[in-house]
């Protein structure tokens, strides 16, 4: 409770406690005055003197005045207390509404500051990824190796602010880069990030156009974002020939976005994929969860693209 409440209800109590006694004693003058005029009327003899009759006659009329001006004060003062907790529980009420106000009002500012926030930061990676393709496309030799070591520095972009741009946190993750061979009709896993260096180091699968939710944004062209993996109407993104299947993929690859790495509508080059074991890490209705993935696979289908046209020239 804040401070100027507390200060509120100690005024209110400390208020209502004085009415209470003032209430009180009137009550109690009220009963001793009806009491005094009831028993001056008994006491006055039928045979007293004119005097003492007028004197009696006179005090009565004057405690029963008096017991009327009490009962009265007595009734406004019920109804002063009443209007004061009245006032003070909507004053209470009117603070409860300000500071609840007040709260989400912060709330909605730190959300508006987290965004920009995300949003420069993502312009940031956009222009950095773009510095890093002018650089590798002076290169006057582009070899795999420095393909490679371009892609993973790109990669490297989104895995350093991971925690920023997607809200991947302490769980399993994965960024990987699939490279289609043509000699092999297959995805090839060129790069990849995952939380410890034993999990990168280990054999990785390769996918068909069409197999597994790698292969089926590559066949079809466009990207795939699923928010819950278990949701039985994406269990299709999961197809693929059961040796290629692992007891784990539902639970490890919970939320994903697989963007086909190409530009405009051309044949896909390959395939960038995010995964997360935490459901709605992506979701397809909100772009801006995967936007940075969709940058990057841009800025590969232009570096990859001059590395094909290199290889064949």
């Amino acid at each position: 409770m804040s401070g100027s409440r507390k200060k509120l209800d100690e005024h209110v109590r400390e208020l209502l406690g004085k009415g209470a006694a003032s209430r009180r004693s009137l009550q109690i003058f009220i009963a001793l005055a009806t009491a005094a005029a009831g028993g001056l009327k008994v006491l006055t003899p039928s045979d007293a003197t004119l005097t003492w009759a007028s004197a009696s006659v006179a005090m009565q009329v004057l405690l029963l005045a008096l017991t009327f001006v009490a009962a009265v004060i007595v009734l406004l003062t019920d109804k002063s207390a009443t209007s004061v907790v009245h006032d003070a529980q909507v004053a209470i009420d009117e603070a409860e509404t300000l500071r609840s106000a007040a709260v989400e009002t912060e709330a909605v500012i730190a959300q508006l500051e987290l965004q920009m926030a995300k949003q420069t930061r993502v312009e940031y990676i956009v222009d950095a990824m773009r510095s890093v393709v002018d650089v590798a496309l002076h290169e006057k030799t582009l070899n795999n190796d420095r393909l490679k070591e371009w892609m993973t520095d790109l990669l490297d972009f989104l895995v350093a602010d991971k925690q920023m741009l997607f809200g991947i946190g302490d769980e399993q993750w994965n960024f990987s880069i699939y490279i289609f061979d043509v000699s092999t009709s297959e995805l090839v896993c060129a790069v990849t990030r995952r939380p410890t260096t034993k999990e990168e180091q280990a054999p990785h699968r390769s996918w068909r156009a069409g197999e597994g939710h790698v292969g089926k944004a590559f066949q079809d062209r466009r990207p795939l974002v699923c928010a819950d993996s278990t949701e039985a109407n994406v269990r299709g993104f999961f197809d693929a020939p059961g040796d290629k299947l692992r007891d784990y993929d539902l639970d490890r690859y919970r939320s994903l976005a697989a963007i086909p790495i190409q530009t405009d509508e051309e044949q896909p080059l390959g395939v960038i994929v995010a995964t997360s074991a935490v459901e709605g890490r992506f979701t397809p209705d909100d772009d801006e969860t995967f936007r940075p993935i969709l940058s990057l696979a841009r800025t590969l289908a232009t570096l990859v693209g001059v590395y094909n046209l290199r290889r064949h020239t």
